[in-house]
């Protein structure tokens, strides 16, 4: 049988299924084919083709006489990823189905990841990265166009938690600079890399890094406000304003959605200190907290689709990416490979 495959909800594949000797020699005998239990998939046993109808994941098994073998067909939305490889120290565009993979910038590294976003217009990208390889927290942003044309630099930084370039072309950050030596701040950075100090963030992390810092903000698309962690809350400062709301008391790696209107983050309610747990989306204004599903994403860094429909995040339980649906919970596990190597993909963004 072919190995694993990833389809696009209404993709096809057709599947082979072929009978040999011990010695590599076919036989004659021609394995039946069948489908496993799940709505993710159908399929047509004369022609041998699975058509992929619902997100999931499904087995289809191949067996003659005793003999049975299966192989994983896992249905996913069509979408386009950047993820980080800790590995390769580099960050890379990829279809969720495995598709169109291209390198986007080498030679990106920390300690304590470096977080790539698409902007709005889903044509650039901002990522943080340090300076020594593999060693301490990420000192340098980045923004690069998606074509790996432009790139622009911006330091000044002792410590990056997130970086996003806003609607106004402005790039905001999180962190702090060499002459802050306690607490965290929100800066503006023009086009001539002008930073301007902008808020500071109340009750939050004194030493350098830990998990609290540890993916621990997201700054809207618009620029206005900032979710961010202090020990396991999850807290949303209004910039304008200056004022601070507290969401909830259980909380790691919190992301806004594109429209700004939700919040999903990680809770792990036997271990608050971990950095893994299961996904939990939140309105805005504290409204409507549902738990997606009691899968573990680990470490930090989850996505949302643009049209608000899914999520997506690092799964706990092994390599590979896991995505679920906001409605109902419904999930799907992909693996990615390149040059024949299955790859470790971190913090995905999703566009």
């Amino acid at each position: 049988l072919p190995r694993d495959t990833v389809l696009d909800i209404g993709g096809t594949a057709t599947i082979k299924a072929n009978l040999a000797d011990r010695y590599g020699n076919a036989r004659s005998e021609v394995p039946t084919l069948s489908a496993g239990p799940g709505n993710a998939i159908t399929l047509d046993v004369a022609t041998k083709t699975v058509t992929a109808r619902d997100m999931g994941t499904q087995s289809v098994y191949a067996r003659t006489g005793s003999l049975i073998d299966s192989t994983v067909v896992s249905v996913v939305p069509p979408g386009r990823l950047v993820v980080w490889s800790s590995a390769l120290q580099l960050v890379r565009l990829v279809d969720i189905d495995g598709k169109g993979e291209r390198t986007l910038i080498t030679n990106v590294h920390s300690d304590f990841g470096v977080f790539p976003h698409f902007d709005q217009t889903r044509q650039r990208v901002t990522l943080h990265s340090g300076a020594g390889l593999g060693g301490g927290p990420s000192n340098n942003a980045i923004v690069i166009d998606t074509t790996g044309a432009s790139r622009r630099d911006i330091s000044g930084f002792s410590q990056i938690i997130t970086v996003r370039q806003t609607n106004d072309g402005n790039v905001m950050v999180v962190g702090r600079r060499p002459s802050d030596t306690n607490g965290y701040y929100v800066f503006r950075v023009t086009a001539d890399n002008t930073i301007t100090l902008v808020a500071a963030l109340t009750g939050v992390w004194g030493s350098y890094a830990g998990p609290d810092t540890y993916g621990a903000a997201d700054i809207t698309y618009d620029g206005s406000r900032v979710a961010y962690i202090t020990g396991t809350s999850l807290n949303v400062l209004n910039i304008s304003s200056g004022t601070t709301t507290t969401l909830d008391q259980n909380a790691r790696s919190p992301r806004w959605s594109l429209q700004g209107d939700r919040l999903v983050y990680l809770v792990n309610p036997t271990s608050p200190d971990a950095l893994d747990g299961a996904a939990t989306v939140i309105n805005a204004d504290g409204t409507g907290r549902t738990a997606l599903a009691s899968y573990a994403f680990s470490p930090p860094g989850l996505a949302w689709s643009p049209d608000g429909k899914y999520v997506i995040g690092r799964t706990a339980e092994g390599i590979g990416l896991r995505i679920l649906r906001v409605s109902d919970g419904a999930q799907a596990l992909v693996r990615f490979t390149s040059n024949n190597q299955q790859m470790d993909y971190y913090q995905p963004d999703w566009r």
